[in-house]
């Protein structure tokens, strides 16, 4: 769903034609049914979270205001996710940065509650979810704004 909703964006910025135009509206269609499909089913995914158990590891970390000035100075690259649950996009990638995170060799990955953590999105001047930054030692190297599949997100990291 990510992978069309990206291809009709960009196929609509090289040409609007009839075709392009279609598809283009169809993925902003399916974008609005996402994120009322996470709107209504957020008190269930809420409940189930704090219903079920966690599990004992996982390799992604969660960044607050109080820690990310630790976190974003250390050496390795860090790829930082801004998301909310009330985001369709940012809860359809969900399941793929969990996946990343576990394969990821070159990166740490972090995730950025942006309900929670007003101050880290005004740093970043982040303005729409999700946005994924890549940062080392403090700086920011680079900055996507929208959902990305995983092998887009592993071409964000590698180049």
């Amino acid at each position: 769903m990510i992978a069309f909703q990206n291809k009709a964006e960009r196929d609509f910025e090289a040409s609007k034609s009839i075709k392009n135009t279609f598809f283009f509206i169809l993925a902003i269609a399916v974008f609005f049914a996402s994120t009322l499909y996470a709107a209504f089913t957020l008190p269930f995914r809420v409940l189930w979270k704090y219903g079920t158990k966690k599990p004992a590891y996982t390799n992604i970390i969660k960044m607050t205001d109080e820690n990310f000035q630790h976190l974003i100075k250390q050496d390795e690259l860090l790829l930082v996710d801004f998301w909310a649950e009330w985001c369709g996009p940012c809860v359809m990638m969900n399941k793929i940065i969990e996946y990343f995170a576990t394969k990821a060799t070159k990166v740490q990955v972090a995730k950025v509650n942006a309900d929670a953590n007003r101050e880290i999105m005004k740093k970043f001047k982040v303005k729409g979810l999700p946005t994924f930054l890549l940062i080392c030692q403090g700086i920011e190297v680079k900055r996507h704004a929208g959902p990305m599949i995983l092998n887009d997100l592993q071409n964000f990291i590698e180049k």
